[in-house]
């Protein structure tokens, strides 16, 4: 099987039949909306095709629960923090489920899990030099890894603004200036929390050591993958694969909590029906962008009943359906318990 590489910039075979993937998931502090959910349900039908070619595909999909965003929304709804992205964290697997996306083979992890193993990794970057404090953060040199920017077609941009970086493009590992909720106590580097590039690379390596295929959104890839890339370089654990699905948009614009502009899965599998919104979600390239429509969604609806497979059994516009409600609060609770062994 051949998918394009964004690291070779060409399609390239996967040979490895035990296929690791790690999947640079959400921001948990809303639900999941359709932009998410293009990702995700592409990513379903990849590993299932792989299954199908006789692959073992395994994913781990990296919950952030770390992030001023989350922070700031706990404090606003007056929520304790745990609480606050445990609830997320229960509502991001719940429309996992909605979307009839294959749970077997999944693995979930969430930065917060992940702190000491961080701390460790910011510190051996320190000891060999690909690391340096300033001002209570800790940054990554990017001026030791030659060819920092390759992945991104080194389209770089400024980066966590301070004085005192060696170099603009120099990326935090290390946040100890601010005040958070939690934070852990390094004899070395005093009081802080480890940030977002090394939250991801220290859950990929203590799950999967090395790994065959990284993938995101295309948004990811700089500054977020270019920087993890660096990092994985260091530790000579870069994946072959670095694997990227481009965005939904929406008035020409990405879809996203920031924009005010979302539209949730679950208010779309009411209205659209789950089998129309999966093979709507599929209807182009994954390269290219999808630009939703109402009209475009309308036509795979009329198409998804013309081929027997109707819209499941949701028609649309029924958006009061108590049996539909009843039916997905029931899945709800006894999918989440299964797979991870959590209650709602």
């Amino acid at each position: 099987m051949k998918i394009y590489n964004t690291s070779s910039r060409k399609e390239e075979e996967i040979k490895e039949k035990d296929v690791k993937m790690v999947i640079c998931g959400p921001t948990l502090y809303d639900y999941m909306h359709l932009g998410h959910a293009r990702l995700f349900v592409l990513l379903d039908v990849f590993a299932r095709y792989l299954r199908y070619e006789g692959y073992k595909p395994l994913m781990l999909v990296v919950l952030t629960d770390i992030d001023p965003k989350i922070f700031k929304r706990a404090k606003e709804l007056n929520i304790d923090y745990k609480e606050f992205i445990n609830r997320y964290k229960r509502e991001f697997i719940y429309d996992f489920s909605l979307l009839n996306i294959d749970l077997r083979n999944i693995i979930f992890a969430s930065a917060s899990d992940y702190l000491a193993q961080a701390h460790n990794n910011i510190l051996q970057l320190i000891d060999k030099g690909y690391a340096y404090v300033n001002r209570s953060n800790v940054y990554f040199d990017i001026t030791k890894i030659k060819d920092y920017g390759y992945l991104s077609e080194f389209r770089l941009k400024a980066v966590d603004l301070i004085e005192g970086k060696r170099s603009l493009y120099d990326f935090m590992l290390w946040n100890g200036r601010e005040e958070f909720p939690n934070y852990i106590k390094s004899n070395v580097l005093g009081k802080g929390l480890p940030w977002w590039h090394i939250q991801d690379v220290s859950i990929a390596l203590s799950n999967f050591n090395i790994y065959t295929l990284h993938a995101g959104a295309t948004e990811l890839i700089y500054p977020h993958h270019e920087a993890q890339r660096a990092i994985l370089r260091v530790f000579n654990k870069e994946p072959k694969f670095w694997f990227h699905i481009n965005l939904l948009t929406i008035n020409g614009e990405k879809m996203g909590k920031s924009k005010n502009n979302t539209i949730l899965v679950r208010d779309a599998i009411l209205r659209y029906g789950l089998n129309t919104l999966r093979v709507y979600l599929l209807s182009k390239d994954y390269r290219e962008e999808l630009e939703f429509r109402e009209d475009d969604i309308s036509m795979f609806h009329k198409k998804v009943k013309e081929i027997g497979y109707g819209g499941s059994d949701i028609e649309m516009n029924n958006l009061n359906s108590k049996e539909v409600v009843n039916k997905i609060e029931s899945i709800k609770g006894s999918i989440l318990e299964d797979v991870i062994g959590l209650k709602i």
